[in-house]
């Protein structure tokens, strides 16, 4: 379908408005419309919207830009409160929509402003949970570390000390065998000492007898 305007066709990127009445359909820069007052209309003022001629608009001579319905519309850019926009079942809130474009761009500035605002809260909490859940963690891997390697010395200690003690009882085992056997020698001594002693006081008496 071509806009009924300058009768070029409607792409599907296009945007228009499309009569109640009649269905035709005109681009928004033959309507002189911009961008920011087509996305300001509301759906229930594109459904009602009457294009100029079914308003019964008076047409105007064409000039040298093929376009009648942009001279007819002329008036909605110097003086938008008489466009024909505003002789259709448009509400209120739409006529200001078209007057406040400024005031878009600054409702919009501070949109902008609080969410910037909302998404640094955001990303300081997430940081600021994050780093406490970091620390958290290596708080936990050091300990658990830690509790391993003290763990692991005690276990080390242990076993040092197992093996010392079992020597110390195997060497005072040794030692008081070596002491019976000392003190079994010394005995054995003893006795052999008293029967040389005995042998030798025979041997004197025989010697005197037998000069």
């Amino acid at each position: 379908m071509n806009c009924s305007a300058c009768n070029k066709k409607l792409l599907r990127t296009d945007r228009y408005l499309a009569c109640n009445h009649c269905r035709s359909k005109y681009h928004i820069e033959c309507l002189n419309l911009s961008k920011e007052q087509f996305t300001a209309l509301t759906t229930e003022y594109k459904s009602k919207w009457m294009c100029p001629s079914c308003s019964n608009i008076t047409k105007r001579k064409q000039s040298n830009v093929n376009t009648p319905v942009q001279q007819t519309l002329v008036p909605l850019v110097e003086k938008p409160l008489n466009s024909p926009l505003e002789n259709s079942s448009c509400s209120s809130t739409d006529s200001q929509l078209f007057s406040s474009n400024d005031d878009n761009l600054v409702t919009m500035g501070k949109i902008s402003t609080l969410l910037d605002k909302k998404l640094n809260n955001y990303l300081s909490d997430f940081v600021e949970s994050f780093r406490k859940a970091l620390k958290d963690d290596v708080k936990n891997l050091v300990q658990a570390e830690m509790d391993s390697v003290v763990q692991q010395l005690k276990d080390d200690f242990t076993v040092t000390t197992n093996f010392i003690c079992d020597e110390q009882s195997s060497l005072k085992q040794e030692s008081e065998n070596k002491s019976h056997i000392i003190k079994h020698l010394e005995s054995e001594t003893l006795r052999f000492q008293k029967e040389i002693n005995v042998l030798t006081n025979r041997l004197t008496s025989i010697e005197k007898n037998f000069p």
